[in-house]
């Protein structure tokens, strides 16, 4: 059983939506209780509108002041037990779906309520605008449910919101659709965020889905495993996660993640055990770039699940300068970004003053100059 919910002080968020997949960073300030307390997740990752089903949680990380605390997979409970002392909390989620709600972690009713601040900044690249919506509290374990207001569907994608009486307004982000391009260029795969993400699981997928021959499509198969490993060769357990599920879906043929045994070669990177004992390769459905709906006789034209296992194996001998670069799935939070923004704006304040005063000290020394060349008047 959980402890009591923490007292929040401030949350800042980032939602970083992309092609049917998002990507949510949030950091949250606690107030001192001097005591264990617990934060639950759960309600706003899988927070879902009236009559639609909840976004897939692909993974999820807890840092606590700084320091990894808890990974999840897909079967994972996002929730967290935090001892007292601990003054901030970070949460990095991978999310797959159509629409998605930030939503504050404060929503949850605490002991004693406090005015939270809750502030947001989210993207898309299929809107400037998102939907007002009210998110309102059901219970621990239990999605958010979310009211769109459908007729406010041109508001600013930008949040600064104080959460009261277990409900809070949001707004709905939308990811639209993945759309079925024969393009598979990977440029976006080093930008970062949702665009590397919609990469990793749109693009290049769909790439080998729409291949014009079979030639290609095996070409495209080895483009993919090989972004693949480096994902799973990253430092960052989400980004980890991510270059995993794809690694399965390359020797399933893209027909499903389960990890089968043998599937992936010996020498694949391992996952991190908190993520394999959750459901990252066990789970065939979640976060998985599945394009058997797309095949129709390319399924008979080329084995790819033999033509996947193989390219896995392939990419472990490519040279290491020759693999795809990937940019980093999250970049620096909100708050830290609003911070140094502030830094910025105080440097360049200092600046400015730095030059009034040399510009004073230059015209109060051209004066001095100018009188002592003067001709001096006797009386």
């Amino acid at each position: 059983m959980l402890a009591a919910p923490c007292a929040l002080l401030v949350e800042a968020a980032r939602l970083d939506v992309g092609r049917g997949v998002a990507l949510l960073d949030e950091v949250a300030t606690l107030r001192p209780l001097g005591r264990p307390c617990s934060i639950d997740a759960r309600a706003a990752l899988l927070a879902r509108e009236e009559g639609r089903a909840a976004p897939e949680l692909v993974a999820f990380a807890f840092e606590l002041d700084g320091r990894p605390s808890r990974l999840g997979g897909p079967r994972g409970v996002a929730s967290l037990e935090v001892e007292g002392g601990a003054r901030r909390v970070r949460l990095r989620a991978v999310l797959r779906g159509e629409r998605f709600v930030p939503v504050p972690l404060s929503l949850e009713p605490p002991l004693d309520a406090l005015d939270v601040r809750y502030r947001v900044q989210a993207s898309t690249p299929w809107s400037k605008f998102s939907t007002a919506a009210t998110a309102r509290w059901v219970d621990r374990g239990v999605p958010a449910l979310v009211n769109a207001d459908l007729a406010s569907d041109h508001q600013p994608l930008t949040l600064d919101v104080r959460p009261r009486a277990a409900a809070v307004a949001t707004m709905v982000v939308d990811a639209g659709a993945p759309i079925a391009s024969e393009r598979g260029d990977s440029g976006e795969l080093a930008r970062g965020g949702a665009a590397t993400l919609s990469v990793l699981w749109d693009d290049l997928p769909i790439a080998v889905a729409t291949a014009p021959d079979a030639a290609s499509t095996v070409a495209r198969v080895r483009g993919v495993a090989e972004a693949a490993l480096v994902a799973s060769r990253s430092r960052d357990p989400m980004l980890e996660a991510v270059g995993q599920r794809l690694a399965s879906a390359v020797a399933r043929g893209f027909r499903g993640c389960r990890r089968e045994p043998g599937s992936v070669p010996p020498a694949w990177p391992t996952p991190p055990p908190e993520l394999v004992a959750t459901g990252l390769l066990d789970d065939d459905e979640v976060g998985c770039p599945r394009i058997d709906h797309l095949l129709g006789d390319r399924a008979a034209e080329v084995a790819l699940e033999r033509e996947g296992r193989a390219a896995l194996a392939v990419a472990l001998l490519a040279d290491p300068r020759a693999l795809p670069v990937l940019g980093p799935l999250f970049g620096r939070t909100v708050e830290r970004a609003s911070s140094d923004v502030s830094l910025r704006a105080s440097r360049r304040r200092g600046r400015r003053l730095l030059v009034a005063l040399l510009l004073v000290a230059v015209s109060a020394l051209a004066a001095a100059l100018l009188l002592r060349r003067l001709p001096r008047e006797t009386f």
